[in-house]
């Protein structure tokens, strides 16, 4: 891997800088350097002066401003972005994402300076967005002259008239590997009178390639990943590239292939050195995604008043927290205690709560209760910066450092640089609140941090970054006319036409298909041996660079993980029947215990013998069961009044109303609730208000008298080997002496819900099967705004109702049901765990994750 100028050396040796457009352009640079002088027998050498412009722009300001006064303060690319930010916020506070907004207009103006673009004129007054970024830049220039700033794209302005002054000195510079020269560059090499070289990039042999045609782009992917092994196995001195169109995008396929191809024994257990490996990919990871970082973000949330569930959870199972390991059970306890409380958003308060029972971590939130009274107030970037530091530090992260890979006490050194860049925004920000210094953290963080080995043999690279650069064999993938070429972005805060007449590269057609060979170009010049492949349709422009009628080039024959298991003949268990159930207590669960079993068999065995559960779903204000509860006790309280229909028929309207609105106060207690909540219960009184008054209206039409006998009792169903607590939630007593079960329901519910075998709904055949009385019917009172009715089955009428079905046959119709109530606890007790759902069962299931269900409708779908 090298640089494509045969001069490097020489010019290196006559004392010249080498400047390079990008920052890989100028590590090859030196690395092709530091492989001569090995070549040459040195031990050590003085480092070569390779930048990139960048950084020689900036090396030259630094030149300037110690050569005396008069210079202005140079912003670094976040305190510039930072400012940016500002003005746009404080003129369109209404955009949903101004860090990208500042991104453009931070581009747009280097390409104004770049490209000696005016910023006034009539061709500005066409194009709302240019305007807007007219104002911008107004209000950045002045901002910087008020407070002796320049942001990094007025150098190209200022640098010529320094070296005039004699500020910066004349010294041999050679800008190498520039693809176009932008005005401002021929300016400023002008200005370097004599001192400044352009060395071109070399052209390189282009001979047609072979190219490969896939069905798919994963194919091509693994494609790659075997020739550039079977390359690297022909010589581990060869330098080999992989060029891949949004590199970026498909970074994570890439690597999983990479290593399945070149460390296979890695991805069963083995070990893997990503910085010491065969192959490199040019794109890392941003901080923000490695665990280290991404638990330091998660911590610091705790600066704020309150947490949403996810992260809370997060926190608590954080393994970079104090004494996590030693605590893990006691806090993946506490995690689930707090899913179980059912709140969206959660506090430090909570987090304590539930934390009882983990000492250590009781002392951590000690400690950051302590740190939290000094972050409610506005803070400068350099006081933000410290105070993430201390709350860090008081959580223990990120643990002990001994404990600590390489890997992440590189990743810990970038964070501490990261914080340093936080402090240096004070310079042009004044106080600002927790959120916005968070927000500017992240922001600095999605970012890749680490540069690749260019000692690997294999490089994985964009392809646009292929001008320039020389390899001994290069595969291109993604050739396809869907990816390639690559899409030019002109800025859209400049006016395409002031583009075009001052020669921004790609803004016209002619450009723009000159831009877009030059990049193919690049590619099949790159080495002299050039593989390509594409998916579907190859590219226009590659198909005169490539030959489809050749044959494959060689790639390693090797197995993949997963090929190297032996195939085995599969033996077919039958386990829907577990171990009996012998306990002598009564399950947990109640009636739900049988009303499992008849959704699911493997449902009652997971829930109410294995326990196996998932934790509760966290619910914004009042849920289904909440609300049914209410309606339960309100109800409750109600009929314990009223005792009877004949005082419900002689009560006024007026004091019924005054006895539900009692029974729901008293039922729907606010105590211990903020005052959100709050609001949500005085909503909630008035809607079962309305309810229950319905509900009462349709009581009033019953046929025959009744009195209320039992109001939520408990009661038990016992069989041998099974007792089962029951709640009633209403017996009432008729005038011929037999009892009417009402059940109340929140949601919608029909007769078939009772209809056997396996009813959906069994708990009023189980409540009837254990009365031991005569029953003349069992109801749901179903209770809904939209829709409120009894439903359900009975002797004789009781309502005049379509939703009651009259049974002819009432005594053998108790039979079925008993008889099938019988049939699922006698199931439960034996075992049965069959894996056999009702429809519709699995969409409310809590234990999903256990259940072969899926598994098993993938076996029936599958072709004999």
């Amino acid at each position: 891997m090298h640089l494509a100028c045969v001069k490097l050396f020489s010019w290196l040796e006559k004392g010249a800088a080498i400047v390079t457009p990008t920052p890989l352009l100028a590590r090859v640079a030196g690395y092709q350097f530091a492989r001569e002088q090995l070549r040459q027998g040195q031990e050590s050498w003085e480092r070569p002066p390779i930048q990139t412009i960048g950084a020689w722009l900036t090396a030259r300001w630094q030149e300037a401003r110690y050569s005396g006064s008069g210079v202005p303060v140079l912003l670094s690319p976040p305190q510039e972005h930072l400012l940016w930010e500002q003005i746009i916020e404080q003129r369109h506070p209404e955009l949903f994402d101004l860090g990208a907004t500042a991104s453009l207009a931070r581009r747009a103006a280097r390409t104004l300076r770049e490209w000696r673009i005016p910023a006034e004129g009539e061709d500005w007054a066409d194009h709302e967005d240019a305007r807007q970024f007219q104002t911008w830049h107004s209000i950045f220039r002045r901002r910087c002259l008020e407070n002796g700033w320049i942001g990094h794209a007025d150098l190209w302005d200022r640098l010529p008239h320094w070296i005039a002054e004699g500020r910066c000195g004349h010294d041999l510079t050679v800008f190498s590997a520039f693809q176009v020269t932008p005005p401002a560059l021929e300016r400023l090499i002008g200005a370097l009178d004599g001192s400044g070289k352009l060395m071109p990039i070399d052209s390189g042999k282009s001979e047609r390639a072979r190219a490969q045609e896939y069905s798919a782009f994963d194919q091509e992917i693994e494609h790659a990943a075997r020739w550039s092994r079977a390359e690297f196995e022909r010589g581990r001195s060869r330098s080999i590239a992989v060029f891949v169109p949004e590199l970026s995008t498909h970074r994570r396929a890439i690597q999983y292939s990479f290593r399945q191809v070149f460390y296979p024994r890695s991805c069963l257990g083995g070990s893997y050195d990503s910085r010491r490996a065969a192959f490199q990919l040019h794109v890392t990871p941003p901080l923000s995604e490695h665990p280290l970082i991404a638990a330091a973000l998660l911590l610091l949330k705790l600066a704020r008043p309150n947490l949403s569930l996810n992260d809370a959870s997060a926190i608590l199972r954080c393994p970079f927290l104090k004494g996590a390991e030693a605590e893990r059970s006691a806090r993946a306890a506490a995690d689930l205690k707090l899913c179980n409380r059912r709140r969206t958003d959660v506090d430090l308060q909570d987090l304590r709560y539930v934390s009882m029972q983990c000492p250590q971590l009781m002392a951590v939130w000690r400690r950051v209760d302590q740190l939290l009274v000094y972050l409610l107030a506005n803070k400068s970037f350099a006081e933000w910066a410290s105070s993430f530091g201390n709350l860090l530090k008081a959580t223990g992260w990120p643990g002990k450092s001994a404990d600590l890979s390489l890997e992440e006490q590189d990743l810990l050194e970038a964070w501490d640089h990261k914080l340093s860049a936080l402090a240096s925004l004070e310079l042009v920000s004044d106080s600002v609140p927790f959120e916005v210094a968070f927000a500017q953290l992240v922001r600095s963080l999605d970012e890749d941090w680490a540069a690749p080995e260019l000692s690997a043999p294999v490089q994985v690279l964009e392809a646009t970054a292929a001008p320039g650069l020389r390899f001994d064999s290069t595969l291109a993938i993604g050739l396809s006319d869907e990816t390639w070429p690559p899409a030019n972005r002109p800025s859209p805060l400049i006016p395409l036409k002031l583009q075009r007449v001052c020669g921004v590269p790609g803004t016209d057609q002619r450009g723009l298909k000159a831009q877009a060979e030059h990049a193919t170009r690049a590619l099949f010049e790159s080495a002299p041996s050039v593989f390509a492949a594409y998916s579907g349709h190859v590219s226009s422009l590659v198909k005169r660079f490539v030959d489809t009628e050749t044959g494959t080039p060689e790639l390693w024959q090797g197995r993949l993980p997963w090929q190297t298991f032996a195939s085995v003949d599969l033996d077919a268990i039958e386990d829907g029947l577990g171990s009996p159930f012998l306990s002598v207590e009564p399950p947990h669960g109640g009636t739900n215990v049988l009303k499992s079993q008849s959704l699911c068999p493997f449902r009652a065995f997971a829930e109410h013998r294995l326990h196996a559960v998932s934790p509760e779903d966290p619910c914004f204000g009042l849920d289904p069961r909440e609300r049914g509860g209410f309606l339960h006790k309100a109800l409750q309280f109600v009929w314990r009044d009223l005792k009877n229909s004949d005082r419900l028929l002689q009560t006024s309207q007026k004091e019924l109303e005054h006895i539900v609105e009692a029974g729901v106060d008293t039922a729907v207690n606010p105590l211990l609730h903020d005052s959100f909540y709050q609001l949500i219960l005085t909503v909630e009184r008035r809607r079962l208000k309305s309810l229950i008054l319905e509900w009462l209206e349709i009581e009033r039409t019953r046929n025959q008298p009744f009195t209320v006998e039992i109001l939520e009792e408990e009661r038990e169903f016992s069989i041998p080997g099974l007792r089962l607590s029951l709640r009633v939630d209403r017996i009432d007593r008729l005038a011929n002496g037999n009892l009417l079960l009402i059940d109340y329901k929140s949601s919608s519910v029909s007769r078939e819900k009772l209809k056997c075998p396996r009813p959906a709904e069994p708990q009023l055949l189980i409540y009837t099967a254990a009365v031991g009385e005569s029953v003349d019917g069992f109801l749901f009172a179903e209770l809904r705004p939209d829709r409120t009715r009894p439903v359900g089955f009975t002797r004789e009428r009781h309502f005049e109702t379509d939703s009651i079905d009259v049974v002819k046959n009432w005594r053998v119709f108790l039979e079925k049901s008993r008889t099938e109530v019988l049939r699922l606890s006698n199931d439960f007790i034996r075992g049965y765990a069959a894996v056999d759902p009702r429809s519709g069962a699995c969409q409310y299931c809590r234990v999903t994750s256990i259940c072969r269900i899926n598994e098993l409708i993938a076996q029936e779908e599958a072709p004999d």
